[in-house]
C-alpha cells in the first residue's frame, strides 16, 4: 500500500500562499500530502464525501506532491508548480461548489524539445479552434431550436 504523508510545513505554506493569491481560501479547505508514488510534481482533487465528513471538513481539496522532487528545485519553481497545480481549482458560487479541472494541452517532451515554442502555440491552437467549432455548433443548435419555436407559434396563430 502507498503511503501518504503530510507534506512539510513550508510546502503546506507554499499552498496557502498561492490559495490566497487566487481568493480561494475563503472557500476551499487545502491538504497538501505528500505522496512518493505520484506520477507529476503535483495533482489536485477533490477529496471524496467521506473524507470530508472524517475529517469535519466541507470542499476539501487534496494537493497531493512529490516532496522529494520538490527538494531538488528553487522556491520559485516550487510557487510555479503549486500555482500550475492550484490553477486547475476553483470555486463556482452560483452552483456552491467545487470545481476542478481547466483546458490544458499536452506537449511530448521530445515534440517539446525539437520545436520549442512551436510546439506549444500548435497545441494552444487545436485547443482553441476546437472551442471555436464547439461554440459555433452551441450557436447553430440555438438557432435551430429557436426557428422551430417561431414555426410551431407561426403554426398555432
Amino acid at each position: 500500500m502507498s503511503k501518504f504523508v503530510k507534506a512539510s510545513e513550508d510546502i503546506q505554506e507554499l499552498v496557502e500562499k498561492v490559495a490566497e493569491e487566487r481568493d480561494l481560501s475563503g472557500y476551499i479547505d487545502f491538504e497538501t500530502i505528500h505522496f512518493g508514488k505520484l506520477k507529476d510534481v503535483i495533482s489536485v482533487m477533490k477529496a471524496s464525501a467521506s473524507a470530508e465528513y472524517l475529517s469535519n471538513r466541507e470542499d476539501l481539496v487534496l494537493v497531493l506532491i512529490r516532496e522529494d522532487v520538490f527538494d531538488k528545485v528553487d522556491e520559485k519553481t516550487k510557487l510555479m508548480w503549486i500555482r500550475m497545480g492550484l490553477d486547475q481549482v476553483a470555486y463556482d458560487s452560483e452552483k456552491d461548489k467545487v470545481v476542478i479541472g481547466t483546458p490544458s494541452i499536452t506537449v511530448p517532451v521530445g515534440f517539446y524539445e525539437k520545436y520549442k515554442d512551436d510546439a506549444v502555440k500548435a497545441a494552444l491552437l487545436a485547443k482553441y479552434t476546437i472551442a471555436q467549432i464547439e461554440d459555433e455548433q452551441k450557436e447553430k443548435k440555438a438557432q435551430e431550436k429557436a426557428n422551430k419555436k417561431g414555426k410551431k407559434k407561426k403554426g398555432d396563430e
